[in-house]
């Protein structure tokens, strides 16, 4: 999508986000309040039909503009409905970069609280040492991701 030129998009959730002429920055305009005012980008001619990178899930683009799907990479860990898909995290609809949460395991959950969000998954009593694995596993990749810096 380097065809299109930088500025803030809708990204299909309702949000508007920052393209910066290469890749989708983090930042997301809040349009639910009434004094938003967003300045529409100049596009170029249209990007290719294509899967896009977008906060860690990949969006289908259709050549003029964003559609409902989207996929993971395919190199994805699931546990209890959280996804980890390279430095992002998943849980439903919502995505938050993996460097800096903390998982912990307890009363029958899997809580994952992060910079932008906490999630709560339940998790069932036969499945607590697998959670348990999940959630080092996770504080460990997050870790990395803080570390080297790697978003």
């Amino acid at each position: 999508m380097t065809d299109i030129a930088p500025g803030w998009y809708d990204d299909g959730s309702g949000s508007q986000r920052w393209w910066d002429g290469r890749q989708w920055g983090g930042d997301v305009a809040d349009l639910t309040g009434s004094s938003a005012v967003l300045h529409a980008a100049e596009r170029r001619a249209a990007a290719p039909a294509g899967w896009y990178e977008s906060r860690g899930r990949l969006r289908w683009w259709d050549g003029t503009q964003w559609t409902a799907q989207w996929r993971f990479s395919g190199r994805e860990t699931v546990f209890a409905g959280v996804v980890v898909d390279g430095s992002w995290i998943h849980y439903g609809a919502a995505s938050q970069p993996v460097a800096g949460v903390m998982a912990r395991v307890g009363n029958g959950e899997l809580r994952i609280e992060g910079l932008e969000d906490v999630w709560i998954a339940p998790v069932g009593p036969a499945l607590g040492a697998e959670a348990q694995r999940f959630a080092e596993w996770v504080n460990e990749t997050a870790r990395y991701h803080v570390r080297t810096g790697w978003q």
